[in-house]
């Protein structure tokens, strides 16, 4: 039997990250429960699908190579706190449990993730949410059965066109696939063709169209058999709802449990571990989400085993990797809050993957340990701590910096206009005749942010000196000239400098670059490419 639930688009970046957090609980979680049910040997049947039937499933290997769904998830990132924002998702889920129920004649549990509290007036949750399923169930049980009834007894006059035409004017189901989308419309063109003209053909064709209608309600969509047995997960908390930065709490009191106490460890060590797990499932998700632009084969499960050897694995005290896997978690979160309200501004519509913000290429968040630090050094040029200092986090981490410089000219500036190929750590664009990098500093002191680079290079030279090759600096909300670095002991090299121009003497507090950049604001450079391309 075929299953239409599975995905039939390719799916965007956006979201991918909280369906990773999602994902990772749920492994955790059920590593657990198997461990606790004297079952950890059978680790290795159970994997996570992802983006296959649903968003995330956990399946199990039976013998002879069949394969069971355990549970399905749909995971939605979204601002919505009506339930009826949900319907799409929860419907597609009662279909889809009574789809499994008629092939395989047992129904995995079935389950909505949800990123904020669905509020309810005057009722409570579980009233109110019951109403709502059983509701929506009968609307497309009475659609269904108006298509059977139509099919079985055709009648040739105007008052059963009407009546037919009433009964399935108002599409209950919602799930978009365009096979059923096709016969669907189909149905409602011949019906209201044969009321205007009453031609023998078209009514030939509408009793066609109707039992193709039916036949995918019944074989595809399996309608009889919908179960209003789904729910919205209640997580260990009690709470129905997490976004993807408190679910990470939640991840990290998941490998907690797992572990028990170990003598000498911090919480910053069991973050740690969560974050090799968080790390190794993004980087799957990623992988798989460019081989499916390129439509090319993609791993669809992640072994548990995978997540238990990572658990069971020793943690060493590695201050450097520890603080890189939580400045990358920092960035990936502020990348996908970015998207999300960029979606809700421009009505979803700007989720395509020719946004250069679902190209990894512009994202990042692949790059290796080493060149995605310097790329953070690059964006904060003024920070001096070090990488293994964990209050580096908070400053090359910064949001703020991200979500109104970096990102939004990630996504507004053409593509022609990136010189990032010459340098992948480095966001860098053509402004007219000038090279322009872009940063995250987010201070409005032009003076006061000299001299925290001043004092960075001092200590952090090799990450950031490339940053003085270009004309202009781009920033949240800073503007300056260059000669705002007068008064620094920022000075040009002599081998920069030209015939006829005068050349500092040199001195030990010194500090040599080829350029002193400009500072420009994001805003004003984003203006100022729209005119260039008008």
């Amino acid at each position: 039997m075929e299953n239409v639930f599975e995905h039939d688009a390719i799916p965007t970046w956006s979201g991918f990250i909280y369906q990773g957090r999602i994902a990772a609980y749920l492994a955790i979680k059920k590593i657990i429960e198997l461990r606790d049910d004297n079952k950890v040997s059978e680790v290795d049947k159970y994997a996570i699908e992802m983006e296959k039937c649903e968003d995330i499933a956990i399946v199990y290997q039976c013998e002879k190579e069949k394969r069971e769904y355990i549970s399905i998830h749909q995971v939605k990132n979204e601002k919505e706190n009506a339930l009826g924002a949900y319907k799409k998702p929860l419907i597609q889920l009662m279909l889809e449990k009574g789809y499994y129920t008629k092939d395989n004649g047992d129904a995995p549990d079935a389950y909505l993730h949800i990123a904020n509290r669905v509020r309810i007036q005057n009722k409570d949750f579980e009233t109110k949410y019951l109403e709502n399923i059983k509701n929506w169930k009968q609307k497309i049980l009475n659609y269904y059965n108006a298509v059977d009834e139509a099919c079985k007894n055709f009648t040739y006059n105007p008052h059963f066109y009407e009546e037919l035409l009433k009964a399935i004017d108002t599409e209950p189901i919602g799930i978009d696939r365009s096979e059923y989308k096709k016969r669907y419309n189909a149905a409602i063109t011949y019906c209201k063709k044969v009321m205007e003209n009453n031609d023998s053909k078209d009514i030939l064709k509408l009793k066609e169209e109707l039992e193709n209608l039916k036949d995918y309600l019944l074989n595809k969509f399996a309608v009889p058999n919908i179960s209003n047995e789904v729910t919205i997960y209640e997580y260990d908390t009690g709470l129905k709802y997490f976004d993807a930065t408190k679910i990470f709490d939640e991840i990290v009191g998941l490998v907690e449990k797992y572990k028990g106490t170990v003598e000498g460890w911090s919480k910053e060590q069991y973050k740690y571990l969560a974050d090799k797990i968080l790390n190794y499932i993004d980087k799957t998700i990623l992988e798989r989400h460019k081989k499916l632009q390129e439509n090319n084969g993609v791993v669809k499960e992640i072994s548990l085993r995978t997540i238990k050897d990572i658990m069971d694995s020793v943690i060493e005290n590695n201050e450097k990797e520890a603080n890189v896997l939580a400045l990358k978690r920092g960035y990936i979160e502020t990348l996908e809050k970015f998207c999300e309200k960029c979606k809700r501004s421009n009505d979803y519509t700007c989720q395509d993957i020719g946004c250069k913000l679902q190209q990894a290429e512009y994202r990042k968040e692949n790059l290796n340990e080493e060149d995605f630090v310097k790329f953070c050094y690059n964006l904060r040029p003024e920070c001096e701590k070090k990488i293994e200092d964990r209050a580096c986090i908070a400053d090359l981490g910064n949001k703020d910096g991200l979500i109104e410089s970096v990102f939004p000219i990630i996504k507004e500036i053409p593509s022609e206009r990136f010189m990032s190929k010459e340098d992948e750590r480095q966001l860098k664009v053509r402004n007219y005749d000038k090279t322009a990098f872009i940063t995250a500093i987010t201070n409005s002191d032009a003076e006061d942010t000299v001299l925290g680079i001043e004092q960075a290079m001092d200590k952090n030279s090799v990450m950031i000196e490339s940053i003085f090759d270009a004309d202009q600096l781009v920033t949240t909300r800073l503007e300056a000239e260059e000669n705002i670095w007068n008064q620094s002991c920022i000075k040009i090299r002599s081998d920069e400098i030209g015939d006829g121009q005068n050349v500092e003497n040199r001195d030990e507090k010194s500090i040599y670059v080829p350029k002193r950049p400009e500072f420009v604001k994001a805003e004003n450079l984003i203006k100022d490419m729209e005119k260039d391309g008008e």
